[in-house]
């Protein structure tokens, strides 16, 4: 469920149910997905979130990939952890776990309007069996933390006893451990001494074992000085190095409010933490909603931040908004020494520069396509393929020229619209170290040439585009060998959910639907042009049978075959990328995008309809799908234009204040 289908579609109707029974559908659809062969490789395309290997850092003696963590409350019951270990995170919170299962008796809220979820009991704990099985299947790499609890009724020895358990059943299945027992030095039956003897047992039984396992207390973000002081100071006296603050509250009507509420006390403890214990500790915070908390909270000295909340209110793709500010706050400001050494390197030895070729080679044989088209139409190999002559060919049928030029002229348009997407995504993405864009741009072209060789069942082999698949084809080779230019930042990374970013949503799911229509209508015209060649539509055209064009010269259906099926092709070409680059390119800003949209559609769509209306094929339905590819793309532009069109003064303010301490100023420099 990425943003733009969760909050455009799927989070208003889940919010339509019960809060634990909209949990459970959204946790299940992912699960499953998720345990089915390439399941994982569907949600990796879907988001395409891995964090940047510069954000990768080491908590405890743990090597995590990013500093994002799934809180336990997101996924209780482990139904889909295998899905959120590829949401971008470098931790993820697994639990709560009991020796015993534990029940509760009150069911979960959530408040929409506040966006918050309320608890009025401590939640579930399923028993250490259960979560042993649910472990034990686990086929990722991610990093696990379990999260332990006891019954609130435990003595400090049986509570000692039951985390022992699980930390010896646990321990090869996870990296880590969260303590949730700190409420237990509150109550009247533990003294300090035994709560402070519980922590440091613990601890030394998680030491043990090889290697250790790190282990964060886990505290309320409202603990009162006392409790604060009883809790964590007794703790870290007992070697506990690292604390949790965890992002819930207590409620004014009693139980728990967990979400964006509870961000001051969070932000105010962790200052705190960090001011009493210096860099001591290993401190992970929650509450985190927008990647703008995320900022403000490492700012007070969080290493990690925890998403449990602000995964159901702003969306599976806040982890990795979250990586790209992170990104941008740690690194937009450090001197970049590889970058001189990139200038050292020659040109060819990039990726971007062979792409480049590419986009610029297509660009100009859509020309030449186009110059053809409108003229002679066809070209001499054609002639002798077919052993007639233009004028022979014209008389067949006095529509046979016009119809093979209305083919050739909306297959040039699709030839400039990957012509305009290659030459953006070189110069924008891949020289600037993206790699979605080269991804994008490489699946594109390996798909373009595979259906170099759907016409060929026909029996023409078209020599001038065999010969250009060709010398193509060793460009893509060359770019698939060359590096990937040094990672840039093209525009400011997105702080806030505003009008903007929800309206952004919209616009990506219009062409991410946009993009795999034209994958859909690509298959389907490749296959005519494999199989029956033409539609009813095309006959009428021509007030001609297929069967009377066989007759007349039997050459004639393969060579139209193969305008089919190369058309079809470049159409399959272009839906992939565009499919690609709206689920993983858009970027707050990125204006290049924006105009890279309608600088390849206006030529596609133009093409195909004014080459139409210029022979005199007009059937509406016929030309239906291309009115409407025109209207989707315009529409998608608008809904985008906010997003990806402007800079917005707000979000550069914002970022000068965040980054002014390291860097001193900063720029909106997106194209």
């Amino acid at each position: 469920m990425p943003d733009w289908s969760y909050r455009t579609v799927f989070q208003p109707l889940l919010f339509l149910f019960p809060a634990e029974t909209g949990r459970d559908l959204a946790l299940n659809a992912m699960g499953r997905l998720s345990r089915f062969p390439f399941g994982s490789t569907v949600i990796d395309l879907m988001g395409h979130m891995r964090p940047d290997r510069r954000l990768s850092q080491a908590e405890q003696g743990l090597d995590i990939s990013g500093p994002v963590m799934i809180g336990h409350q997101v996924d209780p019951y482990g139904t889909a952890t295998e899905a959120l270990a590829r949401f971008g995170v470098g931790l993820i919170e697994v639990g709560p776990v009991a020796q015993q299962a534990i029940r509760a008796t009150q069911p979960v809220e959530l408040n929409i309007e506040q966006r918050s979820i309320r608890i009025t009991a401590e939640p579930d704990a399923d028993s250490l069996d259960d979560w042993i099985g649910r472990l034990s299947r686990r086929s990722n790499a991610a990093q696990y933390l379990a999260r332990l609890t006891v019954a609130t009724d435990a003595t400090c020895e049986g509570a000692t006893a039951d985390c022992r358990a699980m930390l010896t059943g646990l321990a090869p299945l996870v990296n880590g451990f969260i303590l949730a027992t700190s409420d237990h030095a509150l109550h009247s039956n533990w003294s300090a001494g035994d709560w402070s003897l519980h922590v440091q047992q613990v601890l030394e039984c998680a030491a043990n074992f090889r290697p250790g396992r790190p282990a964060w207390l886990s505290i309320r973000a409202d603990l009162n000085s006392e409790q604060f002081q009883l809790i964590v100071g007794q703790a870290i006296t007992a070697g506990c190095r690292g604390v949790m603050v965890e992002g819930r509250v207590a409620g004014s009507s009693g139980g728990w409010i967990i979400g964006q509420q509870a961000l001051s006390a969070v932000s105010a403890t962790v200052a705190r933490l960090r001011a009493d214990y210096g860099h001591e500790i290993s401190l992970i915070a929650g509450g985190v909603h927008e990647p703008i908390d995320a900022l403000e909270l490492r700012q007070q000295g969080a290493n990690c931040v925890v998403v449990d909340s602000g995964l159901v209110f702003s969306g599976p793709g806040l982890p990795k908004r979250i990586n790209e500010a992170v990104l941008y706050a740690d690194h937009a400001s450090t001197p970049d020494v590889a970058k001189n050494d990139e200038q050292k390197i020659p040109i060819q030895k990039f990726a971007w520069f062979w792409t480049f070729i590419q986009g610029a080679a297509m660009l100009f044989g859509g020309l030449l396509a186009v110059g053809i088209a409108s003229t002679h139409v066809v070209l001499s190999y054609d002639e002798v393929f077919v052993g007639m002559s233009r004028a022979e060919l014209n008389l067949i049928n006095p529509r046979l020229l016009a119809f093979m030029q209305h083919d050739r002229v909306t297959l040039s348009g699709t030839m400039f619209a990957v012509a305009v997407l290659y030459l953006f995504l070189s110069w924008y993405g891949i020289r600037r170290g993206h790699h979605w864009a080269m991804v994008a741009v490489m699946v594109s072209a390996l798909v373009g040439f595979a259906t170099f060789f759907s016409f060929l069942g026909f029996g023409y082999f078209d020599p001038f585009h065999a010969f250009v698949s060709t010398i193509m084809f060793q460009f893509s080779l060359m770019a698939w060998q060359g590096e990937l230019g040094k990672p840039e930042f093209t525009s400011l990374p997105n702080l806030r959910e505003t009008p903007e970013w929800r309206w952004g949503q919209w616009g990506q799911l219009s062409f991410v639907i946009h993009g795999a229509v034209l994958v859909t209508a690509g298959l389907i015209i490749s296959g005519v042009g494999c199989t029956v060649v033409f539609v009813p539509e095309d006959l009428e055209f021509m007030s001609i049978c297929a069967s009377d064009l066989a007759t007349a010269n039997p050459r004639l259906i393969p060579l139209i075959a193969h305008d089919r099926a190369s058309f079809g092709g470049m159409l399959i070409a272009t839906g992939i990328i565009v499919l690609l680059t709206a689920l993983w390119g858009f970027r707050e800003g990125a204006r290049w995008q924006w105009w890279m949209l309608l600088l390849s559609g206006i030529p596609a769509y133009g093409a195909a309809i004014v080459v139409h209306l210029a022979v005199g094929y007009t059937s509406l339905w016929h030309l239906a799908p291309a009115y409407g590819g025109l209207g989707l793309l315009f529409a998608g532009l608008s809904l985008l234009y906010p997003y990806l069109g402007r800079c917005d003064a707000r979000l550069k303010d914002e970022w000068e204040r965040i980054t002014s301490a390291a860097s001193g100023k900063v720029s909106c420099h997106s194209e």
